[in-house]
């Protein structure tokens, strides 16, 4: 996931260690990866699915937008 976009800004978060482990394997299964550029990957995709979807925050999923609803069986 290229990007062009200039990295001028610097963020500093804390992670707890199941997060690190989970990023650490990734890492170590690909030789082209290194921690940021997977972290920075997986941030940019989070943010698609949050702004596609805000409730998944919450656990949910909202209805898709577009066509009829099924009506529930009484």
């Amino acid at each position: 996931m290229a990007s062009e976009e200039r990295q001028d800004r610097a963020l500093s978060i804390r992670l707890g260690e199941s997060d690190v482990k989970r990023l650490d394997a990734l890492v170590s299964a690909s030789p082209i990866l290194t921690r940021v550029s997977l972290f920075r990957a997986a941030m940019r995709i989070g943010l698609d699915a949050i702004e596609e979807n805000p409730a998944i925050l919450l656990g949910q999923k909202l209805p898709k937008r577009g066509g009829a609803r099924k009506r529930k069986k009484r």
